[in-house]
């Protein structure tokens, strides 16, 4: 398994269990109405690859995000790199 060639720590959720995965879900929510339920399947693998390449670009530098203070993810990431978020505004992922 490539988390134990790279000793990446693998946390495993029990399905259905939203309070274990809230991000995951949330995340998975937003690709269903906001990709798939609008029509960006593509049958041809190539095509669907790149039209989810495209979707992970807008959701990571376009998509303002509630919970981030309406900020993009790379917006977010950029401020806490540069320590300019307020403690009460940075969200710390348990595991």
């Amino acid at each position: 398994m490539a988390c134990e060639k790279y000793r990446i720590p693998h946390f495993f959720a029990y399905p259905r269990q939203p309070k274990q995965q809230t991000y995951v879900e949330i995340s998975h929510g937003a690709d269903k109405r906001e990709f798939y339920e609008q029509g960006n399947v593509r049958i041809d693998p190539e095509r669907m690859r790149m039209a989810m390449k495209e979707w992970q670009r807008v959701w990571n530098e376009e998509r303002p995000h509630q919970a981030l203070n309406y900020l993009t993810p790379n917006e977010y990431y950029e401020k806490w790199q540069r320590g300019r978020l307020p403690t009460r505004d940075v969200i710390t992922l348990q595991t």
